[in-house]
Formats: C-alpha cells, sequence, structure tokens
C-alpha cells in the first residue's frame, strides 16, 4: 500500500486485528463516536465484511486523512485506542509504537499527547536509557516550565520508596471504588483551577481559595516579569468557555525555597466557580493525593490524576507522593478523596545525585500555609 513500508503495514494490519473493535461496523463507529479527535470522521467510515476487510478498508480509507494541525487519522485512531487500553494489556505499549512509526511513514505531525506517552512508557522501563530521538521525533525537552522547580530528597528518604509504593498500589487487590458523587464534587473543584498565563505563554496552575485570590507557587510568579500582564486561564478543558482574569496585585507570598507559596488578587471574579475548600485535617501517609493541573504534555488542557496515587511520607512544611505530574503543574492543589486541598503541588524529586526520581513529586501543607494568609481569607 502507497505511503507505508511493506513491513509496517503487516505490523498494523496485525495490531489492529488484535487490539481494535473490528469485530462489526457498529464496534467501529463507536470509537469514533465517543472521542472528539475522531468524531469529524465518525460518519466516513467504509462498509466491510469481516474483520480482515474492515481493517485494510480501514486502512485504505484513512492512510492519506489529516485533520487541521496535520496530524493522520490513523495516529489518531491508535491514539485513542492506546488510551482506552489497559496498561498492563499487551496491547497497550503495541499500540502507542505503532501510532509512533505510522506518523514517522507518513509525514504526519505527532498527536502531543502521544509523545507524553511515549516518554512516560519508555521512561518506567527498567534499565532502560531513553533515546534521544525516536522515529524521527525527538523527545521533549527535561525542563519547559519557567522556573522549573526540582526539590531534593530529605535523608532518611530513599528514592526506591516511591517505586515501591507504586507498585503496591498497582498490585493491590482490595477494591477501589468511590461514591459518584466524587465525580461531581471533583468537577465542581475543577472549575477554580486554572492555567497561569503571560503573554500566551503557560507558566503553571492556580486555584481559587476567595472569589478574587488564587493561590499558586511563588516560584510560578517569579517567572512573570510584569505581574499584571500575566494572569489566569480559567475552564480550560471543560464545556464551559475559557476565561481570563488578569493578575492585580500580590499580596502574600513566601520563599521559594521555604513555602513557595504566592497568593494573588485578580482584577475580576470568576464567573460560576466556587472557591475550593481546605481540609482541617493533617495529610498523612497513604493518603490519596488527587491532582488537576495544565501539564504541557497535555497540550496545556485541564488533566485530573487519580490512579496511583499516594502520600509517601509528610513532615511539617513538605509532603511526598507518587502522583503523575509534569511541567505546567506547579501551583496546583492536591486533593483528598473529599476534594478538599490539603496541598500545594510544587515539585518534582531528585535524589543526591541530581538525577529525576521517576513518579516522586514534592508538596506544601496547606497547614503550613494556612496562618500565613488566614486574615485574607476572612
Amino acid at each position: 500500500m502507497a505511503g507505508l513500508p511493506a513491513l509496517l503495514l503487516k505490523e498494523l494490519r496485525q495490531i489492529l486485528l488484535e487490539c481494535g473493535p473490528f469485530q462489526s461496523d457498529r464496534a467501529l463507529a463507536a470509537v469514533f463516536a465517543a472521542d472528539d479527535r475522531l468524531a469529524p470522521w465518525r460518519y466516513s467510515l467504509p462498509e466491510a465484511y469481516g474483520r480482515s476487510d474492515r481493517v485494510s478498508q480501514f486502512i485504505a480509507a484513512f492512510l492519506s486523512r489529516q485533520n487541521r494541525e496535520g496530524q493522520n487519522v490513523l495516529v489518531l485512531f491508535l491514539q485513542a485506542l492506546y488510551d482506552q487500553a489497559i496498561e498492563e494489556d499487551a496491547c497497550h505499549q503495541r499500540l502507542n509504537d505503532v501510532a509512533i512509526k505510522v506518523a514517522d511513514a507518513t509525514g504526519s505531525a505527532l498527536p502531543p499527547l502521544a509523545r507524553g506517552n511515549l516518554w512516560r512508557a519508555s521512561a518506567a522501563r527498567e534499565e532502560e536509557t531513553l533515546p534521544a530521538n525516536l522515529a524521527g521525533y525527538a523527545l521533549p525537552p527535561a525542563e519547559t516550565e519557567p522556573g522549573a522547580q526540582v526539590a531534593v530528597l530529605p535523608s532518611g528518604l530513599s528514592a526506591s520508596l516511591f517505586k515501591e509504593r507504586l507498585e503496591s498500589l498497582k498490585d493491590k487487590k482490595k477494591a477501589d471504588w468511590l461514591p459518584v458523587e466524587f465525580l461531581e464534587k471533583g468537577l465542581q473543584a475543577a472549575y477554580a483551577v486554572g492555567r497561569v498565563e503571560h503573554h500566551n505563554r503557560r507558566i503553571g496552575t492556580a486555584f481559587l481559595i476567595a472569589p478574587d485570590l488564587v493561590l499558586t507557587n511563588a516560584h510560578v510568579v517569579e517567572a512573570i516579569p510584569a505581574l499584571k500582564q500575566g494572569g489566569v486561564r480559567f475552564h480550560v478543558g471543560l464545556q464551559t468557555a475559557p476565561q481570563w482574569c488578569y493578575f492585580s496585585e500580590q499580596i502574600a507570598h513566601s520563599a521559594i525555597d521555604e513555602l513557595d507559596f504566592a497568593l494573588v488578587r485578580l482584577q475580576s471574579s470568576v464567573a460560576g466557580a466556587q472557591p475550593v475548600t481546605f481540609s482541617t485535617e493533617t495529610a498523612y501517609s497513604d493518603q490519596p493525593a488527587n491532582i488537576l493541573q495544565y501539564p504541557d504534555m497535555a497540550g496545556g488542557l485541564m488533566q485530573v490524576a487519580l490512579r496511583y496515587n499516594a502520600i509517601v511520607h509528610v513532615d511539617a512544611t513538605r509532603i511526598y507522593y507518587v502522583t503523575d505530574t509534569e511541567h505546567g503543574s506547579s501551583g496546583s492543589p492536591v486533593f483528598d478523596d473529599d476534594w478538599r486541598v490539603i496541598a500545594l503541588h510544587r515539585a518534582g524529586i531528585v535524589d543526591d545525585a541530581q538525577c529525576p526520581v521517576k513518579n516522586a513529586n514534592q508538596g506544601v501543607p496547606l497547614t503550613a500555609i494556612e496562618p500565613f494568609i488566614r486574615s485574607y481569607l476572612q
């Protein structure tokens, strides 16, 4: 088939046969209808008879088709299947790897989320050195967030503890369900979380603690040359239209190497958003650490980290956890399972040799920050 080398075409066909929803036209159409990336082509699916013929017709129909960003529809489809696959499933990594190869062969732009997933999957493999370039696409730089922070592990806390905790979370057999109001409360909290920007440059994350007050990291605010030229864009990634609010003034802050917080007033309040609620309890080990954030690798859209998240260690001014974050997540609220804020996310972790510790993150407990901002809340 024109456009794909014979071996790649064979690999793609085999993966789609084994990992794709090609048992019926209806099953295939359901994937397109349910994914916004694919929805524009949901009425363009070819009719076919039998699984093998359906795969052949599908590849022929979409091999040369792209969206406005230059992303190949086949690559988007593979990415959608990857996102739906269970991480431990044998198809999970095969789908992502073949998406990279097809994007390379067709000369299409690689979806940002695929780049992020590729990087994460590669980094998670034991004893594997990340390549500088894979299938023609450079891996994302180590630092993209202005003023991004890393923190050194305190003495007595081993880097291996984060890996051990993550593995224990993945291997647990007990039921892991929550009442459905968990989702309702989480969505309500999401309206209070915004993306910090300066001249359309994404800086980090902030969240409402009063109608016109946001809390973020001091190092996030420091990355904005003129405070009043920066601000927060709310509702990005939600169905509500985004709302932009300029910063007015910084009214309280801490040194970056201390509590690393900044309380900033907005020039206007945010419509349709309720300030977050603070937890009155001290964070504790094994407590879930749910984070609403704006990581760069998700294209600047709001993401929620829920899976395999737990606090590993707590002290008076820092907590450490395995929740998934990225550059752009600085200043995010860390929630408990009742969607009350327990900490302010601030940094990734490096060991004594300044090497990043996988899955390790650091935040500042709200119980440490609250005494310094209490008067402004009242």
